[in-house]
């Protein structure tokens, strides 16, 4: 009984798969290469798409969810901190006027536009911030 119980137990071992990380390598052949994010404010990060000519054409962000300390349960963009990182994403000659529908939100589509003549930027949810140049056409994916 023994005997047999130990020749299981070294089956088991032999035939299982290498118990090791899986290295950078490993995950980019699955998955593609990284996505840089910068961290713009603590816990938001950012995104960025870049048109063929290198400028930015859109920019995403959102709250990171999962932190050091667990995971964050304030996920929401106030209207406050929007207005704090356009200010900081976008100098004021080139975001140009406020479109007259700044401010307004889309309650079927829970949208709210806060919109500039050369940029257009939405919050979606009030989770995810898509700030996106008008006249710089980004790549298709």
């Amino acid at each position: 009984m023994k005997k047999s119980i130990l020749f299981a137990f070294l089956i088991l071992v032999i035939s299982a798969p290498p118990a090791v990380g899986q290295t950078s390598s490993d995950l980019e052949r699955k998955y593609g290469p990284p996505i840089k994010a910068f961290e713009v404010r603590p816990g938001v990060l950012m995104t960025v798409t870049y048109d063929d000519d290198g400028q930015v054409c859109q920019m995403a962000l959102e709250k990171r969810r999962a932190t050091d300390s667990g995971v964050s349960t304030d996920t929401n963009f106030s209207n406050e901190l929007v207005e704090g990182l356009l200010d900081d994403l976008l100098p004021a000659a080139e975001r140009g006027k406020k479109s007259t529908l700044y401010g307004l939100t889309r309650v079927t589509s829970r949208q709210t536009d806060f919109s500039y003549e050369n940029v257009s930027v939405t919050l979606f949810d009030r989770q995810a911030l898509i700030i996106e140049w008008v006249n710089r056409g980004c790549p298709r994916r």
